[in-house]
């Protein structure tokens, strides 16, 4: 996800000269409980499963039977030729297959498929792909007796010219009851990803709020420091979750210090969060040094050259230990 967050922030930036990514995302209607057993079957034998396991995975769903749940009684339902058991092995490499088969039908110069598990999705250089690749993957999902949750499905742009033309060459492909949803950014797979320039941070806001609401509950003289301290440290973990790469307000050190010193409204509150406990240190020293392990590692990850510097772990140690004496001296 964060690799296609930078793919976006890159065509973003060549807006002038014409480039840009638009794409789908979707979701299938229990999938697991829909999976067509003789197509997966097909399906792993082409992904390279040997022919003898996906039989012996066949013929073994094959004799399963269905029970019906009613109130509090059961009902024989007999056999079926769909449904995998959700959270197997084998369902998941069935599903996997699947998915592998519709991204290697979609995959050009123009398209680019991704999937995991039931969540399929594309992104495109130009409308006609776009239009092209939700026409093929509703063709695929119809063959085999998939069904699209249309609720949960959108599309997205990083080009907001000519956008009712757009949309219109989009609807024609989507069924007609269905209204289209265009969406500027979206959570997907747990990641904010934002399509154009104006980043949302309503993910981010509602965790701060949810964070600092629970340092409050925790001001009771009825725990302990060390209980208090453990629980600003989960709240604040939360609260900073995935802010490595941009600055965060509010009132997180603030209301952290109110909870770990009781009833002194004077309290420094830098002091509070770095000298009260060992279980938690100044907000800003916490998400400096986050961003410090977060830069090293896509250092490490898009460049080899500096792996030794990882392994030595010198980059994050002596930024961390210069970024911690800058905030000392601040107190």
């Amino acid at each position: 996800m964060i690799h296609l967050q930078f793919e976006l922030e890159k065509r973003l930036i060549q807006l002038d000269r014409g480039k840009q990514w638009q794409g789908t995302t979707l979701d299938l209607v229990k999938c697991f409980n829909l999976l067509a057993r003789w197509p997966c079957k097909i399906a792993m034998q082409h992904c390279g499963l040997p022919a003898d396991w996906a039989e012996f995975w066949f013929q073994s769903l094959m004799g399963s039977t269905r029970w019906w749940k009613v109130n509090d009684s059961l009902f024989q339902g007999g056999t079926s030729t769909t449904f995998a058991p959700e959270g197997d092995s084998w369902s998941v490499a069935a599903c996997v297959a699947i998915a592998t088969i519709w991204a290697n039908s979609l995959t050009s110069d123009t398209i680019h498929p991704s999937a995991y598990a039931d969540n399929w999705g594309w992104r495109a250089k130009s409308t006609p792909g776009n239009v092209h690749a939700l026409r093929q993957t509703t063709h695929y999902t119809q063959s085999l007796r998939l069904r699209i949750d249309w609720n949960k499905t959108w599309t997205w742009t990083t080009d907001s010219r000519n956008k009712d033309q757009w949309k219109a060459q989009m609807k024609e492909v989507y069924p007609p009851e269905v209204d289209m949803l265009v969406v500027s950014t979206a959570r997907e797979l747990g990641v904010t990803l934002n399509y154009n320039k104006v980043h949302s941070r309503a993910t981010q806001r509602e965790r701060h709020e949810a964070a600092l609401e629970q340092m409050r509950k925790a001001r009771s003289e009825h725990l302990t420091l060390d209980t208090r301290a453990r629980i600003c440290a989960f709240a604040m973990s939360k609260a900073l979750w995935g802010t490595e790469t941009y600055v965060v307000g509010g009132e997180l050190r603030s209301t952290m210090a109110k909870t770990l010193v009781l009833n002194k409204g004077n309290s420094n509150p830098y002091l509070a969060c770095m000298v009260q406990s060992q279980h938690v240190v100044d907000p800003a020293l916490f998400l400096v040094q986050a961003s410090l392990v977060f830069g090293e590692q896509h250092i490490v990850l898009f460049t080899h050259v500096l792996a030794p510097i990882r392994r030595s772990n010198w980059l994050s140690n002596t930024l961390c230990k210069q970024t911690r004496c800058h905030l000392n001296l601040r107190f």
